[in-house]
């Protein structure tokens, strides 16, 4: 018997922060295929086709074969929307012996580092209205110092809003 929905109760949940909209979620897949080993090395070409036709790449690959076995892992990224076709499409290749599919909310990695980046912005903003006003050498040396720093951080700010995008604009297989 399913269990019945129950609403939360005042105050658990933000309504800015829980809007459907404006989630994001990043996605992974696993597939383990059996394939002869004669075919190890076709598959394995396969494979990184396939992520080229879904708008994909090869992120690692390590493959070997013989005539006796083989084996191989294969890591792609292939963008989000392109996940359940990539995997129905590696599900051709080989029989396939495992398969598994996780999901992750990371909204709020993703609404930290843009908060971390307005708010060394806004910092810069600040110095550089300060460099302005200032009237002795070494407060405009110590402002230009710390201007460094800001745009230092700016710098880490915006790479950590780039990965977090990532994460959720494509899927790790």
């Amino acid at each position: 018997e399913p269990l019945p929905l129950v609403p939360p109760g005042q105050g658990q949940g933000s309504p800015g922060s829980d809007s459907r909209d404006n989630r994001r979620i990043e996605r992974s897949a696993a597939i383990t295929l059996g394939v002869r080993p004669a075919q190890i090395d076709g598959v394995a070409r396969q494979v990184s086709d396939l992520a080229d036709a879904q708008q994909g790449f090869v992120v690692t690959s390590s493959v070997a074969s013989s005539r006796s076995g083989g084996g191989g892992t294969i890591t792609l990224r292939v963008p989000e929307p392109n996940l359940d076709a990539t995997m129905a499409e590696l599900a051709r290749l080989g029989a396939v012996r495992d398969r598994s599919q996780r999901t992750e909310d990371i909204t709020a990695q993703t609404v930290s580092a843009r908060d971390r980046l307005q708010d060394a912005r806004a910092e810069r903003r600040s110095l550089l209205r300060q460099l302005e006003d200032a009237t002795t050498l070494q407060a405009t040396a110590a402002l230009r110092a710390r201007l460094r720093d800001v745009s230092a951080e700016i710098e880490s700010a915006r790479a950590a809003v780039r990965r977090v995008t990532n994460r959720s604009a494509f899927a790790m297989v």
